[in-house]
């Protein structure tokens, strides 16, 4: 089992180091977005509440065509539903995606409370371990975010997910680029080990 484990370990390493410069590339561009977002934050909300459109739209397709082929009526009756549900915020999303950054904003602020909340309960479950501490930092940081966010509304849905999308991208756009530099590192050690200089 451990063999197969470092197979595919090597595997996974062996694609990264050939393909280390669509790494890089996409490190880049991810980098690069992010940037734009912190500094635009107002289009990148914009554009977040777009993209939640779309995809409510595509599940919504799906969802309607899972309920117009569903034998039973029970199924067809829930799948119907949540298609058209979908259709609905799609739609909204899509045809006021301004007011529609609102909405989202709740959401986000929910999933910081909810994720707080549960960050705090795992704190208190595991008291006394190395990550107790830790634990309860992010629960209060995730809980503080989102009540400054609430208190702030309407006004910080113009801000508040665009500017988290930004320093998402940013972590990903760096962990990215340091993958591909490690990977490029690696390829030309091999290089040199493959064909050494006399």
């Amino acid at each position: 089992m451990s063999t197969m484990h470092g197979f595919g370990e090597r595997t996974f390493v062996q694609d990264v180091s050939r393909r280390w410069k669509w790494f890089l590339a996409l490190g880049v561009i991810a980098l690069l977005g992010g940037v734009f977002a912190i500094l635009v934050p107002v289009a990148a909300s914009i554009s977040a509440a777009i993209l939640a459109g779309w995809a409510l739209l595509f599940g919504a397709v799906s969802r309607l065509l899972a309920g117009l082929r569903s034998d039973r009526t029970s199924e067809r009756v829930t799948h119907l539903a949540l298609g058209l549900l979908y259709l609905v915020a799609g739609l909204y999303l899509l045809l006021f995606p301004v007011s529609g950054t609102i909405t989202l904003t709740i959401v986000l602020v929910a999933y910081f409370l909810a994720s707080g909340a549960v960050l705090l309960v795992s704190a208190v479950q595991t008291w006394g371990s190395d990550t107790t501490a830790w634990r309860v930092f992010l629960g209060l940081i995730s809980i503080a975010l989102g009540v400054l966010i609430w208190a702030d509304l309407p006004s910080s849905a113009t801000w508040a997910i665009g500017l988290l999308i930004g320093i998402q991208l940013v972590f990903a756009g760096t962990d990215l680029v340091f993958i591909a530099l490690a990977a490029r590192n690696l390829t030309e050690g091999s290089e040199r080990t493959a064909h050494p200089a006399y």
